[in-house]
């Protein structure tokens, strides 16, 4: 399974999930091997500055099938069905524990809530 998850920085597996998928600088591609490997590799976004629709075609011409946000719009969700790209919302943490939640099945669909933990850009 590839998975997409939007990042503030470009730290390695300690880089922070972006609160705003559309306009994080970066994105890490992981691809999940079996239930205990993985590896991932972080692009920068390309689509910074976008229109409605650009980062999940381009997500699926990567054949992204998962992205994992921590909040997102009803016009991009309806984007990503379209595309068949299943959404995770509302999660937080750093991308070494997202692939660890993803890993053993924890990733959870939630509603999203600005934590001060987190990171802001």
């Amino acid at each position: 399974m590839k998975i997409a998850i939007p990042l503030i920085e470009n730290n390695k597996e300690e880089s922070r999930i972006s609160e705003h998928f559309g306009r994080a600088p970066y994105f890490a591609f992981v691809e999940l091997k079996d239930n205990k490997t993985y590896s991932f590799e972080i692009e920068e976004n390309p689509f910074q500055a976008h229109s409605p629709g650009d980062i999940p075609e381009y997500l699926h011409e990567k054949n992204v099938e998962l992205i994992v946000v921590r909040n997102i719009g009803k016009k991009a969700l309806d984007f990503f069905e379209e595309y068949n790209i299943k959404v995770i919302k509302g999660v937080d943490g750093n991308l070494k524990e997202i692939i660890q939640m993803a890993l053993s099945n924890e990733l959870k669909d939630q509603d999203y809530t600005e934590d001060s933990k987190c990171c802001h850009e």
